[in-house]
């Protein structure tokens, strides 16, 4: 069984309610979930919420997979990890060690239900114990001095020409 823990909070400090603003039409939120149901691999997903308001979205999707877990409030402050809510939800419910856990998260709404799948895929194809997924950025970073991170400002190659 295959099951997605989604945490969300009210409170975003840089954009406000950010998880349930509308994008493209429907609440950030909506994307995301909408991946995990059409998914052939997940079995459950659990919404992580602090909030009335955001589970009331939720709901409102009438999605058979989800499930919303109301987090502890000590798990929703600005200074709680990620790690620590998924540690609540685990500790909470009955998960057996053969069960695979997804962390998404609603900050990515173009991930599909095809990559969700092709990443289980490779996950159980190459027994691993755990799997991230990232993407390439093709960017220049500097630190806060101005000092070029990633690259020789004598020979900086161009974004194309990145590996």
């Amino acid at each position: 069984m295959a099951i997605s823990i989604v945490p969300v909070r009210i409170g975003s400090k840089s954009i406000p309610e950010k998880n349930i603003k509308n994008f493209c039409g429907k609440p950030l939120i909506y994307w995301t979930l909408e991946s995990l149901q059409k998914s052939k691999n997940i079995d459950k997903i659990y919404v992580a919420s602090d909030s009335e308001k955001i589970n009331n979205v939720v709901d409102s999707f009438n999605l058979d997979k989800v499930e919303i877990y109301n987090r502890d409030p000590q798990n929703s402050t600005d200074n709680a990890s990620t790690e620590s809510v998924l540690i609540e939800l685990i500790n909470n419910y009955s998960f057996n060690e053969n069960e695979i856990i997804y962390l998404n998260q609603v900050t990515n709404p173009f991930v599909k239900p095809d990559d969700i799948d092709k990443a289980f895929n490779y996950f159980i194809e190459n027994k691993f114990d755990s799997l991230l997924t990232c993407s390439i950025s093709k960017r220049f970073f500097w630190n806060r001095d101005g000092t070029p991170i990633n690259y020789d400002y004598n020979n900086r190659l161009r974004r194309q020409d990145f590996e």
